[in-house]
């Protein structure tokens, strides 16, 4: 009983720092969107990796603890994390190396705890001294090389057998992002977070350390999710019955989903538009343009040959039609993402 008791305990434990860890490198990745590049979740260095722009990356050690009450092992994992993040750092191209934790006393000291009081986010330079001391100690200790000024220390209050509650300060960092890109749809931020959620435990459990998340997957999955959902009134679809619209819908939604990273297409079109015809009213404009251009565009879509001529050029039609109307949208996510046409 007691063997099953403790491998129940050692499952719990191991997928709370999972979801943890995946937790915390949605809120890194989102924080430094605008320079990153890709993020691998258990990497082969760390347990987190984005590389940046300027090709340097930034190495994170994520450790969790189920119960916030007890101190058993902090400075153990401290240690291990301060140990895989030194090899890290000599790797020689470490923009920063971070220790996050949901343990609101990471070092194990009551006098540290007044300067972390809910999500915090400290460099070294700002830890207490008492803290300072317990990783110059382990530096010494170990012989080893890293520069302690490249470490930051994050908690992340991350707890509770509720999944809400669990969830509670990313999903407000998500909705911080959102705001800032103007997307105020209430239910945007919970369905990016499970989204976001999905994608980063995936890409967790791949062994290969190429297969990475880039910038643009994550940004076209938030695209997809502001730009997706076909309007079953829209007067493309008004000489459709119920049974055509569903099979259009069905398809339209798969393109959607499986155009991933076809920022390309999105400017290509956008850009059409923009130089076609200015004499026209916007309404006009708009009409005109998907009606006359929308064959420019049949090559763009893996639509099959089985697909019915018209329901083919419904959906090409609705899709150009969905990014014009959307475009203000799509170039303010663009532009919050720095991504560049």
């Amino acid at each position: 009983m007691s063997k099953q008791k403790n491998s129940n305990s050692n499952a719990s434990a191991a997928a709370f720092g999972w979801d943890f860890q995946t937790n915390a490198a949605i809120l890194l990745m989102i924080e430094n969107i605008q320079h990153a590049k890709s993020i691998k979740v258990e990497a082969q260095t760390e347990d987190i990796e984005i590389k940046l722009e300027n090709n340097n990356i930034i190495y994170s050690q994520a450790k969790s603890q189920i119960d916030i009450t007890s101190t058993v092992n902090l400075m153990k994992k401290l240690k291990e994390s301060i140990r895989t993040l030194n090899n890290a750092y000599n790797n020689g191209d470490a923009e920063s190396l971070i220790y996050i934790t949901n343990h609101p006393n990471p070092f194990n000291d009551k006098y540290s705890t007044q300067y972390i009081i809910g999500k915090t986010k400290l460099d070294y330079e700002e830890l207490p001294i008492q803290c300072k001391n317990k990783i110059i100690n382990i530096i010494n200790k170990n012989k080893y090389t890293l520069n302690p000024s490249k470490l930051k220390v994050y908690i992340v209050p991350f707890w509770g057998n509720d999944k809400d509650n669990r969830d509670k300060i990313i999903k407000e960092a998500v909705s911080e992002f959102l705001a800032e890109l103007q997307i105020y749809t209430p239910y945007t931020p919970k369905k990016m977070l499970e989204i976001w959620q999905n994608d980063f435990f995936h890409n967790a459990t791949i062994p290969d350390n190429k297969i990475r998340i880039t910038k643009n997957d994550l940004i076209w999955s938030l695209i997809v999710e502001v730009c997706g959902n076909l309007d079953r009134s829209d007067r493309i679809l008004e000489d459709c019955d119920d049974a055509a619209i569903d099979e259009i819908e069905r398809i339209y939604k798969t393109i959607i989903d499986n155009k991933t990273e076809d920022f390309l297409f999105i400017n290509r079109v956008l850009n059409d538009y923009r130089d076609y015809n200015k004499q026209l009213t916007l309404n006009q404009r708009t009409s005109k343009f998907i009606n006359e251009e929308y064959t420019r565009y049949s090559n763009d879509f893996d639509i099959g040959n089985n697909i019915n001529e018209d329901y083919k050029k419904c959906l090409i039609k609705l899709i150009i039609n969905k990014i014009i109307a959307k475009r203000d949208i799509i170039y303010r996510i663009k532009k919050g993402a720095n991504i560049c046409d």
